[in-house]
C-alpha cells in the first residue's frame, strides 16, 4: 500500500481514477478498490481528495493566494466544485477557515488544524486554547 499510496502522491496533479492506478500498478479496479480499502479503511477516491484537502488547508494557512489559485495549487481542476467539497468536508467555507485559523497557526506550534472549530470562533477559539494560553510565558 505505501508504494500505491507514494505513486497517488506523486501524481497528484494529475486527473487520477481508480482505473487508471490499476493499471499502472498491474492489478483489477475492483480488486485493488477492495485491498485498499481494507488496508486503509477508505477508498481510493476518499485518500486522493483528503491528500488534496491537506494540500488546500496549507496553501490557506501558509499563503495569501486567493483561493482560485489555491484550488488549482490543491489539483483541482474546478474552484467552484474545490469551494464546495472543502464546505463539505470542514463546515467552513475555505475564506472562513482562512480567517478562523491563519492566526492561531502562526501563534502555536500546537495549533492543530486538523481539529475543527465551528462557526461559534470566538467561544470556541477561547475554549480550545485556553490551556495553550496558559502555557505561554506572559
Amino acid at each position: 500500500m505505501s508504494n500505491i499510496k507514494g505513486w497517488i502522491l506523486s501524481n497528484l496533479s494529475s486527473t487520477l481514477t481508480v482505473s487508471q492506478i490499476a493499471a499502472h500498478f498491474e492489478f483489477n479496479p475492483n480488486y485493488l478498490e477492495r485491498i485498499f480499502k481494507q488496508a486503509t479503511g477508505q477508498t481510493l477516491i476518499q485518500f486522493i481528495n483528503d491528500l488534496k484537502m491537506e494540500r488546500a488547508q496549507e496553501l490557506l494557512l501558509k499563503t495569501n493566494f486567493p483561493i482560485k489559485r489555491v484550488a488549482s495549487d490543491a489539483c483541482f481542476n474546478d474552484d467552484k466544485h474545490f469551494m464546495k467539497q472543502f464546505k463539505k468536508k470542514f463546515q467552513l467555507t475555505p475564506s472562513e477557515f482562512r480567517r478562523a485559523y491563519t492566526q492561531k497557526f502562526q501563534d502555536s506550534s500546537s495549533f492543530d488544524p486538523q481539529v475543527l472549530l465551528s462557526r461559534d470562533t470566538d467561544i470556541n477559539y477561547y475554549q480550545r486554547f485556553k490551556d495553550t494560553d496558559k502555557q505561554s510565558p506572559s
